[in-house]
């Protein structure tokens, strides 16, 4: 009986501890790193923590599983010229599964990621493990959460931007 005590209480503490508020700059959308042009940048420490889930178009609903915002960093940039986002997201561990959403926040909160379901651009919640983003050759759709043994599209179609309109980028 000790042990099973001794063992629920432990579960509860890595569950309790798995929950983090995020509070480090960067993991939330109202605090999230600006970026600009080409440059090439790396999260070389990636705190535990989780927010609220997330609505992923073609994924999420009734019945759906959630989607969480599970050890986040956000991303925010203006689009200067209208074309076409593309970018990788390489996983330092190539055995880890890197998720991202794309939302266009423009004259938003930034918070609205998590109630407002119009704002999303793209993205890919695949289970597979190894680089993500968005190229040419990617798929036109969401990709939904899948087994991290799968061989689903890590790459999503490169989304449209448009000129003037300010972005915030998930990777989870």
């Amino acid at each position: 009986m000790k042990r099973l005590i001794l063992l629920s209480v432990l579960l509860f503490t890595v569950l309790i501890a798995g929950a983090q508020d995020c509070t480090t700059k960067g993991q939330t959308p109202q605090t999230a790193f600006t970026v600009c042009g080409t440059t090439t940048f790396s999260q070389s420490n990636v705190p535990i923590c989780r927010t609220n889930d997330l609505y992923v178009p073609g994924c999420s609903g009734p019945g759906a599983a959630d989607y969480a915002n599970k050890n986040p960093y956000w991303y925010k940039f203006t689009c200067y010229t209208s074309g076409t986002l593309g970018f990788v997201i390489t996983p330092k561990n190539p055995t880890d599964d890197y998720d991202w959403q794309l939302y266009d926040v423009t004259g938003l909160d930034p918070d609205q990621v998590f109630t407002n379901t119009h704002i999303i651009v793209s993205g890919n919640w695949a289970g597979n493990p190894g680089p993500t983003g968005a190229s040419i050759e990617g798929a036109s759709f969401i990709q939904c959460a899948s087994a991290y043994d799968g061989t689903d599209p890590r790459f999503a179609k490169m989304p449209n931007l448009i000129a003037g309109h300010e972005y915030i980028l998930l990777v989870s």
